[in-house]
This record gives structure tokens, sequence and C-alpha cells, in this order.
């Protein structure tokens, strides 16, 4: 479910570790045949046949934002149900729907009342301009991003295309039995814009430590107009007004239009131009130790 298994090779090879682990001598001497029997049937019947819908490498294209095993709207649902004010088995239909729209409309004026205190706040751990257009939540992991795209080597293999991964002498073996993988990410540069093989940008709609390692190459300064627009401030505060005493400005209710407007519109990743990279030397001959086996990534 989580990027920590990102391909079918490596999705494939944990799960037949975990059955290999449950067939252990002493695990059938020290938890039963009954009982082991019991979690292999569980995973035949009630795992596998939904592993469609939550397999991590089938769905890391598409935008859930880190969602996998749950619902993001689970606290909400618990709120209209358990709140001083909450819906009732006992309530009639339209009273029900009465404390429904009562209950949205306060979450809405606080979201936006706490999101324009943003606008106005200097965050003094920014180490991005563009931070200072985006919700803290955003910013914030945008940052850390950043941080850790330090430990992280890279080669031109051609004039489109960047191999990334992670430095060897910072990655700390562990004893663990979970197995661990080394992946080299492929950066792809198309005429307006840049992909890696992370498909962060694709999942939640922020750069990765990934492309910050490219954009440190060439002392590019990230605009917010390369991430998403729904981790922008702007977005959050004027994008679903639903009342005029809610707007700051005449214009706002156009602003909201538009707004929508470039969230249909999706970027595929950050604006960037390929001769931007044109100082950057290109790797006729790749390096034995990168061990370049397949067409996105390798495992070691």
């Amino acid at each position: 479910m989580k990027p920590s298994c990102e391909t079918e090779l490596q999705y494939l090879a944990s799960k037949y570790l975990l059955l290999d682990y449950l067939n252990q001598d002493w695990m059938l001497e020290d938890c039963g045949e009954k009982f082991v029997d019991g979690v292999k049937k569980m995973i035949r019947d009630n795992i596998e046949p939904h592993e469609d819908h939550y397999v991590y490498f089938k769905r890391k294209h598409i935008r859930h934002y880190g969602e996998y095993s749950n619902s993001a709207h689970e606290g909400t649902n618990h709120g209209l149900k358990a709140s001083s004010d909450g819906v009732k088995p006992s309530h009639l239909l339209d009273k029900a729907s009465e404390r429904l729209s009562f209950q949205g409309e306060r979450s809405y004026k606080y979201f936006v009342t706490k999101t324009r205190q943003q606008l106005n706040e200097y965050k003094s751990w920014n180490e991005l301009l563009c931070c200072e257009h985006l919700v803290n939540r955003g910013a914030s992991l945008l940052v850390q991003e950043k941080q850790a795209a330090v430990n992280y080597d890279v080669i031109r293999t051609s004039k489109t295309r960047f191999y990334i991964r992670y430095k060897r002498e910072n990655r700390s073996i562990s004893d663990s039995p979970i197995p661990q993988w080394e992946n080299i990410r492929v950066i792809d540069l198309f005429p307006k814009h840049m992909e890696c093989s992370c498909c962060m940008y694709e999942r939640d709609g922020l750069l990765c430590r990934h492309m910050f390692v490219l954009f440190g190459m060439i002392d590019h300064e990230v605009s917010h107009h390369d991430i998403d627009i729904v981790w922008w401030l702007s977005y959050a505060v004027y994008a679903y007004s639903i009342d005029d005493d809610n707007h700051c400005d005449p214009s706002s209710e156009d602003l909201s239009t538009i707004l929508e407007l470039l969230n249909m519109k999706r970027n595929n990743g950050p604006k960037i131009k390929i001769d931007m990279f044109d100082k950057i030397a290109t790797h006729s001959v790749i390096p034995t130790d990168w061990l370049i086996e397949s067409e996105n990534e390798v495992f070691v």
C-alpha cells in the first residue's frame, strides 16, 4: 500500500517473503498449524482479491495524496455524527439536512479563517520564496523535499534524461527482515515540463526531491506556478466561496471561477526548458556501479 513497495517486482517479492515466513517450521511450532492456515486463508480470501484497489504500484500515477488504507472523509463523517450538533438516527430528514448544512457552513468558515491567517504569516522556516504563496502544509512538505535533495547523486544519460540515486555513503543497512530496495529514479525532460519516475507530482501535486536535485544544478528558483494549484493559498481562500460576505473584493467571484478552471487544467509537471541544462555534461557510458538494468528502476 505504501511507497516503500512501489513496483510489481517489489510487491511480489514482499508477498512471497511473507508466505515463506508463515511456512517456517518455528512458526508452525510456536503458533500452531490452525493459526497459520487461518492467516493464509485470510490473505487468500480477503486481501488478494482486492489487490487492484490497494497495491501502490497500480495507483502511484493517480492523485490520492497518500491515502491508502482509509478515507480522509472518515473524520468528517465521525464529526457529523458525534459532534455536539451531530445528526442522530432519530432525526427526520428535514432536521438532519438542516444540521448537515449548518455543520458544513461552520467547517467552511473555520477553514477560510485559518487559511486567511496564513496570508499574513511570515514563514521563518521557509527556504523557498514560492512557499509564501502556499498553505503551510504544502510549504512544509516542499521544504522537506528540498532539504533531502543533497543526499542524491545524478548523472545525465541523454539530452532529455537524468538518472538519480540515493548516495550510498548515506545509506544505512538495517537488520530488519523487511526487504530494502535501492531505486534509481529517472527524470525525463519534455519541451514544457519534466516528469520523475517516483510519481510524487502525479500523486501529490508537489515537487519531489529528485527534481530539486536538477534545479540545484542550474540554480533554478521554484515558482508556486510549478506546484499544483490545490496547494495555493489563494485557491484555499477563494476557490470555494459560498457566501458573498466571505469575498475580500468585488472581483473574488470571478477569481473563484478562474481558480476552478485552472484546477481542471492540471499541469503534467513543473515548467522547465530543456536548453536550461545545456551546460550539464552527458555521460555516453553509464558507470557500472549504477547497475542500470531496466527502463526505470533497479533493485540490488
